[in-house]
């Protein structure tokens, strides 16, 4: 199942990922960078960017900290 992001007007597809030194599943959108932590619903409400997840943890917001990247997930 694909799904997309609801800021991005249909443009931006959220992926499903692991932030490889926190072993943290995400989801997060390839257009805006919006993140959504496993288990919460992929709306407005309750996200952040990809930015504000990483670097509490002292990682940067890059692509290449993630593994596992799909593109479809259920």
């Amino acid at each position: 199942m694909q799904v997309y992001c609801p800021f991005c007007d249909g443009s931006g597809v959220v992926y499903k990922a692991i932030v490889t030194k926190l072993s943290s599943c995400i989801f997060i959108c390839d257009e805006c960078d919006t993140v959504w932590e496993n288990g919460q619903e992929i709306i407005e409400g309750n996200c952040l960017s990809f930015k504000y997840y990483m670097t509490p943890h002292g990682l940067k917001p890059l692509w290449s900290e993630l593994s596992n990247i799909e593109k479809e997930w259920e």
